[in-house]
């Protein structure tokens, strides 16, 4: 058997068992409960949709397609200077404004520039929404992709974050931090606490292998638990973009986890060292919420650069040139945290 099949063994017997196992439990049901009360609090279930306000000097295609969305609410405007009206009114989220012979522009090589109206009292999340409603029905008249340049345009002050928002660091963090970095620790534990590591070493696997499986069961639960609870919350704005940092989050925390599970004998032991380190983890995450304090103290923590990329992403739909530098930061701190677990994962096979 090839150590790719026995890492997939590994793997498929800890999903296995994952429903009997409480700690796993706890790891997909405690972001639930998050997100439960967190919406419960702060808004998110009756919110009404964001609404688009429209003049389409095209014709009707356009506005024909939007208004088939369940996902916003579109007015249509008689002329360009009624969309800003209404945007200046409070009456939409968003306006735009939609150029003659739109179907053969975007079918065009040429990068088409439109002008993005916001509402500034409007919520990050339904600019979203409606950003993300109107590239896709952009796309129903260029499958290829749509080549368009939004030039945003805000009108009004800027509305402050709702707490829900300002929470998202936070639920990030939880989400990782539970599945990435609890599950790999506590089978480690666990398996030496039942006495049942010393069979599966004494197997042709080797710790390297008993690492790897345990570290990508906790990275394949907190990627996919971490897009879930984006998507409830906030929606996916750029999906690809957010998965970098919570890959890149996932793997950090796994090392983590692995190499507490090494160290700590019994799982009492994981938790009462974990509450200590609370605020190494927690620390971005609430001071993030305060505008007025120095962001370069959040900047300490490694967890900042987990929290605060997709914090940028799904609220301000930043991209690359705005964050790039602090994925290339959870880069190093992943390849630096994987050094010591190298040389501590030896000691897994003199816990036998």
């Amino acid at each position: 058997m090839s150590s790719f099949n026995r890492i997939l063994a590994i793997i498929k017997k800890g999903f296995k068992l994952g429903p009997k196992n409480p700690l796993f439990l706890i790891a997909l049901a405690v972001p639930l409960i998050y997100t439960l009360i967190m919406q419960v609090l702060f808004g998110g279930f009756w919110k009404t949709k964001p609404v688009i306000v429209v003049y389409d000097k095209s014709g009707q295609e356009v506005i024909r397609e939007l208004k088939k969305s369940d996902a916003v609410k579109t007015i249509e405007a008689k002329d360009v200077s009624e969309v800003k009206d209404i945007v200046e009114e409070k009456k939409a989220d968003v306006g735009i404004v939609f150029p003659k012979n739109l179907a053969e522009k975007l079918k065009g090589k040429d990068k088409m520039s439109l002008k993005f109206l916001i509402n500034g009292e409007s919520l990050a999340k339904d600019r979203n929404i409606a950003g993300i409603t109107i590239l896709n029905t952009l796309r129903e008249f260029a499958p290829e992709g749509p080549t368009v340049n939004f030039k945003q345009v805000n009108i009004g002050n800027e509305k402050a974050l709702t707490l829900l928002e300002l929470f998202l660091p936070f639920i990030v963090i939880v989400t990782v931090l539970i599945n990435a970095f609890f599950l790999p620790a506590a089978f480690v534990i666990q398996e030496k606490e039942k006495k049942t590591l010393a069979s599966i070493l004494v197997s042709p696997s080797s710790y390297v292998e008993v690492l790897v499986a345990f570290g990508f069961m906790g990275v394949v639960l907190a990627i996919f638990m971490g897009m879930v609870m984006l998507l409830v919350n906030f929606g996916l704005n750029q999906p690809f973009m957010l998965l970098i940092p919570i890959v890149l989050g996932s793997l950090l925390m796994a090392e983590w986890g692995l190499v507490a599970g090494i160290m700590f004998k019994d799982t009492n032991a994981l938790f009462a060292n974990v509450k200590m380190m609370g605020i190494i983890f927690y620390a971005p995450a609430i001071l993030l919420m305060f505008e007025n304090v120095p962001k370069w103290i959040a900047k300490i923590f490694p967890t900042y650069y987990i929290a605060n990329p997709v914090f940028r992403i799904s609220i301000y739909n930043e991209g690359w040139a705005q964050i790039g530098w602090e994925i290339y930061v959870l880069i190093a701190l992943v390849v630096v945290f994987f050094i010591p677990l190298m040389f501590l994962g030896k000691r897994l096979g003199t816990q036998t």
